[in-house]
């Protein structure tokens, strides 16, 4: 048995320095070799990260692939166009005529960056450019999960002029997280007390929120009764029950535009249903 193994062990080692002879006697081809080898497994390592990345987007939310986006299509003159945005009236049309899905909200992220009016602990009245404030509604906590460090997540956003901030706005509006009852004065417009604290959103989001105020359907209901009215910065979210197949829902929205639209845009707007976790990587709706 040793005789064995020292043979093996010599004809290794015998292969191992005729191997070492022919690398060194081809070094460039050596050299080629061990850095397409380098540079295969790198750009491999590279984009193995990069799909883990994108395809991680929104996924900390509770059964996320029962998230949808209401998106449209409208086919005019011979073009298709796509959009995200909706009437503000068709998330509380939806709520009405789709009673089955509970969990339907209004995400209102406005087209320009409001100005937030803040006291900080030194007691100096403080103005922040905001761009990741948004108005919606309770529902939306319902949707999306967030962690929560104050704060009743089931009674936030339920009145007029609240509003729910993120731990890194806390701590650069007031200096400190200690800050519910506090208030905050949105772009000149109104004033909000802060009802809620969560934890900073991941980065893999498509919703990077760190202020929520309270959408106020009843505040301007003029302006919010425009069925024909569109802009990008509104847009429409649900959740789906687990018995219940977006195509169940996308087959009764003919009758709904039928319902709620004119005679002429009936004929060229289409609703939709957009995964939520196709809604970073579809191109179309941006």
């Amino acid at each position: 048995m040793s005789v064995k193994i020292e043979r093996s062990t010599i004809m290794l080692k015998h292969y191992f320095q005729i191997s070492l002879r022919n690398l060194f006697k081809n070094k460039t081809h050596t050299l080629i070799n061990i850095l397409g080898l380098s540079l295969g497994l790198i750009s491999a390592g590279i984009i193995f990260l990069e799909v883990r990345y994108e395809s991680n987007f929104d996924t900390h939310h509770d059964k996320p692939e029962n998230i949808y986006r209401v998106i449209t299509e409208d086919r005019q003159y011979g073009e298709l166009d796509h959009g995200v945005g909706v009437p503000f009236p068709l998330t509380y049309a939806l709520r009405n005529d789709f009673p089955e899905i509970p969990l339907i909200s209004i995400v209102n992220k406005e087209s320009w960056s409001p100005v937030i009016s803040a006291t900080g602990s030194d007691g100096q009245l403080k103005r922040f450019i905001e761009e990741e404030a948004v108005l919606t509604d309770s529902v939306f906590f319902d949707i999306f999960s967030y962690e929560w460090i104050s704060g009743n997540p089931s009674t936030a956003l339920t009145a007029p002029n609240q509003a729910v901030i993120s731990r890194s706005r806390a701590e650069k509006y007031y200096g400190t997280l200690d800050v519910i009852g506090k208030r905050l004065n949105y772009d000149g417009a109104f004033d909000a007390e802060i009802v809620g604290v969560v934890e900073d959103h991941p980065k893999q989001t498509e919703l990077p929120f760190s202020l929520l105020l309270t959408f106020d359907y009843n505040e301007d209901h003029d302006r919010y009764d425009r069925w024909n009215s569109v802009s990008s910065s509104v847009q429409c979210y649900l959740k789906l029950p687990d018995n219940i197949i977006p195509e169940q829902i996308e087959a009764r929205f003919p009758d709904f535009i039928e319902k709620y639209f004119d005679e002429e845009t009936r004929e060229y707007k289409t609703y939709l249903l957009q995964p939520l976790r196709q809604a970073h990587h579809d191109l179309d709706y941006g």
